[in-house]
């Protein structure tokens, strides 16, 4: 019997302007790790990219791979202009890492959007929409 693929999936939320900043946004936030898309011939963007486990979960004792990969759909939510949802898919990893690993990325967006927000009021910056 061939061995079932165990696919993890989640989701979480950050506002942008567009599918490109939101992707900018996540790049950033995985500052060891990297985010490629790909856009097919319907417009439609399929961001995939790797992160190193032990920058998310570094007491997780991983000795054979450092290295998760993932793919990722990033969506606007219908009833909003600002706000995205970025849906992950991760083959074979234990549901603790995957859960370790989705309110890292959380935590990380959360403190992106703060430290920005303090860096536009400390220089007085607007932004327009």
């Amino acid at each position: 019997m061939p061995k079932r693929v165990v696919r993890q999936e989640f989701a979480i939320q950050c506002t942008a302007q567009s599918e490109f900043i939101a992707a900018g946004k996540l790049n950033y936030i995985l500052s060891d790790g990297k985010l490629n898309g790909c856009m097919y011939p319907d417009g439609k963007i399929l961001w995939s990219g790797e992160i190193d486990k032990a920058s998310f979960a570094p007491k997780h004792g991983h000795k054979q791979t450092t290295k998760t990969c993932f793919l990722c759909k990033v969506r606007i939510l219908s009833d909003s202009k600002s706000l995205y949802k970025l849906e992950f898919i991760i083959h074979r990893e234990d549901p603790v890492l995957i859960s370790t690993f989705a309110n890292r990325l959380q935590d990380l967006l959360l403190l992106y959007e703060k430290e920005s927000t303090a860096m536009n009021k400390l220089n007085k910056w607007t932004l327009h929409v």
